[in-house]
């Protein structure tokens, strides 16, 4: 293993980390004088750049859940004109089983409610389950597409081609009746 450093004297060169052995060693992650951070790539485009150089999973993230509602999950912030960075929108993998063979999660995606900032304002918006079932206003949705939004809420869904009239099917709000537009 070893790390090389370009151009130290100017201090506008990169941080380069290798590894391997006497017939292969190779760079794997790069820091460039822009401090972007590549891995499997020499020329970083983004703070963070991952090129796996094949087909398959490029990152794999882990967490200790094992219990029913425990999750793992990614989190995307936009930072607040204060500088806080709790603006954002999640994406977790939600257990729904209590023991480890029979965890089942589903996919949720979280975003901030409006008017909100704290992460404890994020709520989850749609869900994907384990048999394929999408929830939308819904983390148990018990058919293939399966909508639900708040009383005295309109319920439809809007088709759309530029150009062309819209089509709508739905329920207004406050009323059980389907319409069509």
């Amino acid at each position: 293993a070893g790390i090389k450093c370009t151009n130290a004297a100017t201090y506008d060169g990169s941080l380069e980390f290798y590894t391997g052995n006497a017939s292969n060693f190779a760079e794997r992650m790069r820091i460039d004088s822009s401090g972007r951070v590549g891995i499997g790539t020499n020329l970083p485009s983004a703070k963070l750049d991952v090129n796996s150089g094949g087909s398959g999973n490029t990152a794999s993230f882990k967490s200790g859940a094992a219990n029913v509602n425990e999750y793992a999950g990614i989190t995307i912030h936009s930072q607040t004109v204060s500088n806080d960075a709790w603006y954002g929108s999640e994406i977790r993998s939600i257990n729904t089983g209590g023991t480890p063979n029979v965890l089942n999660p589903r996919l949720g995606f979280f975003t901030q409610d409006i008017g909100t900032y704290l992460p404890a304002n994020r709520t989850e918006k749609m869900s994907i389950l384990g048999n394929g079932n999408v929830g939308i206003g819904t983390s148990s949705p018990v058919d293939a597409l399966d909508i639900t939004r708040p009383s005295g809420t309109a319920a439809r869904i809007r088709l759309l081609q530029t150009g062309y009239e819209s089509w709508q099917v739905g329920m207004p709000s406050a009323e059980t009746a389907l319409t069509f537009s």
